[in-house]
């Protein structure tokens, strides 16, 4: 786990630079798709598995306007199945 906090810059063209460390702790490497989460004023940034990425655009075709509980939902789906 990270043991500081980093902060990062949101560039002219709305791009953000993620710290090195952060990357390495997430195993994130470059290409793969992170989820954005915004809360309040607050946003989550997380890695997922292509197979979530999958399944949500899946259900984006289906349903336009998906359900915080459907996400935690699907969450656990791909999370805990085989």
């Amino acid at each position: 786990m990270q043991k500081t906090v980093e902060t990062a810059k949101v560039g002219d063209d709305w791009t953000v630079k993620l710290p090195q460390d952060a990357r390495k702790t997430a195993g994130l490497k470059r290409g793969e798709t992170i989820v954005v989460l915004p809360l309040n004023r607050t946003l989550v940034l997380g890695k997922i598995s292509k197979k979530f990425l999958d399944s949500m655009e899946r259900m984006g075709a289906r349903k336009k306007n998906i359900s915080p509980s459907q996400v935690n939902d699907l969450i656990q789906k791909v999370r805990y199945s085989a």
